[in-house]
């Protein structure tokens, strides 16, 4: 398992030590099922399978699993997804060099059996494809959702390639003070050497983009 970031550098330029934003553990624990009494740990399991090049795996897979809380009892396990991390590299060399960044957040909204993670997958490697070295980043965004209200309930994903994770949390989108949406901001290169922000708003429950639109927030004239 990759180890927890706490320190976020933005794709732009603005860094901050985000411990307790980045890994905020309260979503953790907290009552989701109404059959066992008192609160459940839920603690994800991240497995990863094969090899791409050194450390890089093929495949990277994501499930929560369900604790009585205070114990190791497992009650049981959400659904399992995948995402393949990047391969920006079409013939990569030199393993030693290569790197694998993995980031996560994780998010509730209040009253709801829904538990929302978010990764930033962040890959350097060296490239030979056209007879020179060239060292090529990939990134992606992956948010991984599931109810655990019981065993196998439901479960969404979504995929963004080529993106940089900024942010993830819960908003209040209609004023009544309950947090009722997720937005995820995410960061691209423009064609102006600097950086757009991408907003996107989601359904909390189905995954559905409700609202997604990018903003220019660094340029070089």
């Amino acid at each position: 398992m990759q180890a927890m970031v706490f320190v976020v550098t933005s794709a732009y330029g603005l860094t901050a030590t985000l411990a307790d934003d980045l890994m905020d553990a309260a979503p953790l624990l907290r009552n989701v099922n109404s059959a066992n009494p008192g609160l459940e740990t839920i603690m994800p399991l991240f497995v990863n399978t094969g090899v791409w090049h050194g450390d890089i795996p093929n495949k990277h897979t994501v499930s929560f699993r369900v604790f009585r809380s205070g114990s190791t009892t497992h009650l049981y396990s959400s659904a399992a997804r995948s995402v393949t991390p990047p391969r920006p590299c079409t013939n990569p060399v030199d393993s030693d060099n290569d790197s694998y960044d993995l980031k996560h957040k994780f998010v509730s909204i209040p009253g709801s059996t829904w538990l929302h993670l978010v990764e930033g997958h962040s890959v350097s490697c060296v490239d030979n494809s056209n007879g020179n070295f060239v060292t090529k980043e990939g990134t992606l965004v992956f948010v991984y959702s599931a109810n655990l209200a019981a065993a196998n309930g439901a479960v969404w994903t979504k995929t963004y390639n080529n993106r940089w994770l900024d942010a993830f949390q819960g908003v209040d989108t209609d004023g009544n003070g309950t947090l009722d949406k997720l937005m995820l901001l995410m960061a691209y290169q423009n064609t102006k050497g600097g950086y757009n922000e991408q907003v996107v708003v989601l359904n909390p429950t189905t995954g559905a983009t409700i609202s997604s639109a990018s903003y220019e927030v660094e340029r070089y004239n």
